[in-house]
């Protein structure tokens, strides 16, 4: 499986890890190795096939090698675990339809600001019309709408400023508004603020920003998360756990 998205994290169920029959076989040492080659099999999308790479990857000897390496299937020259190509696949369909749900969105909001910036020709009359009379007064219900239109998520011409008014109070804590005005001085490709307002609304939603576990907003920056939009986080039964193809 090649996806060319690389994602940053994936779901782990301690209740299924800890029931698991082949995991219960395997030693605390080989524990300790198999989590670190699911954590480099996911990043690197497949491991060397080669044992004496491996052993020096993760410094294991050959007993601990020769029983974890059962957990994990080769394919086009790689070693690969069923159960990470499943959790990666679909973490690839819910970003692309993420993905698409955002740009529509963001081009709804711009064809309806265009539509209320665009003067619509009217038959010249001999007496002038309210908003004519009172010009400040369609900017206050612009402002209005706005407003209501960004309930879900605070607004901010300066991204830097939605970005952070936006993000949880863990990542503020996490990061700081220096650190925030580096990061994003460094993107060259930078999102619209209709993408990031899509973007951190699904953050917020997502398991791991509720549970708490955000990390420095300025890191969320760094790697171009608005592109990785999570699942919203569920309430349901962790489904079982089994590495072996």
């Amino acid at each position: 499986m090649n996806n060319d998205k690389k994602f940053h994290w994936f779901p782990f169920y301690y209740q299924a890890w800890m029931t698991d029959m082949n995991v219960q076989m395997l030693s605390h040492s080989e524990k300790g190795l198999y989590i670190d080659m699911l954590c480099s099999c996911f990043n690197e999308d497949g491991l060397p096939t080669d044992h004496k790479m491996l052993k020096r990857l993760f410094k294991c000897d050959d007993d601990d090698l020769q029983m974890v390496v059962t957990l994990f299937h080769e394919r086009d020259g790689k070693l690969h675990n069923k159960k990470l190509d499943e959790i990666k696949a679909e973490q690839a369909e819910v970003s692309k339809k993420k993905s698409v749900a955002g740009k529509a969105s963001a081009q709804a909001r711009k064809a309806k600001r265009l539509a209320e910036a665009t003067p619509v020709e009217q038959p010249l009359k001999s007496v002038a019309t309210e908003a004519q009379q009172n010009p400040t007064s369609r900017e206050e219900e612009s402002r209005e709408e706005e407003r209501i239109e960004g309930e879900d998520i605070v607004g901010s011409e300066d991204p830097l400023e939605l970005i952070w008014n936006n993000a949880p109070k863990k990542a503020r804590e996490r990061s700081s508004r220096k650190q925030l005005k580096t990061e994003w001085g460094k993107i060259k490709d930078k999102p619209s603020s209709d993408r990031l307002q899509d973007a951190l609304n699904s953050w917020n939603k997502s398991q791991k920003w509720v549970d708490g576990f955000a990390e420095g907003i300025h890191r969320w920056i760094k790697n171009e998360q608005w592109f990785d939009l999570p699942e919203p986080k569920q309430e349901e039964s962790a489904p079982n756990w089994n590495p072996v193809p």
